[in-house]
């Protein structure tokens, strides 16, 4: 993947690439870069969460539990199984463990 469009988007506030150019090296502004698209996803995520909770407020309802059979937004997995454990996640790395 080209990452040079990529870093020439990224926006370091306050001047900061200058005033520390030995911690925004070459290397640095490539990971945030390649990191930058899950930056969108969580925006995305918040917006549509603050949207929920605005409407809720207007709206005078209150939070209700997912539906079961619902999936669980950007995963294969049905809430009910969640809720009962019915599910594999990613192998938790040995250091985390």
């Amino acid at each position: 993947m080209n990452l040079k469009p990529m870093i020439q988007n990224l926006q370091i506030r306050n001047n900061l690439q200058e005033l520390y150019p030995d911690i925004y090296t070459h290397e640095t502004l490539s990971a945030l870069a390649a990191l930058a698209p899950f930056n969108r996803e969580i925006k995305e995520a918040m917006a549509s969460r603050i949207k929920r909770r605005e409407d809720r407020n207007q709206n005078k309802t209150r939070i209700t539990f997912l539906d079961p059979e619902d999936f669980i937004p950007r995963t294969g997995i049905k809430v009910k199984d969640a809720r009962n454990g019915n599910f594999e996640g990613a192998v938790i790395p040995e250091d985390l463990q």
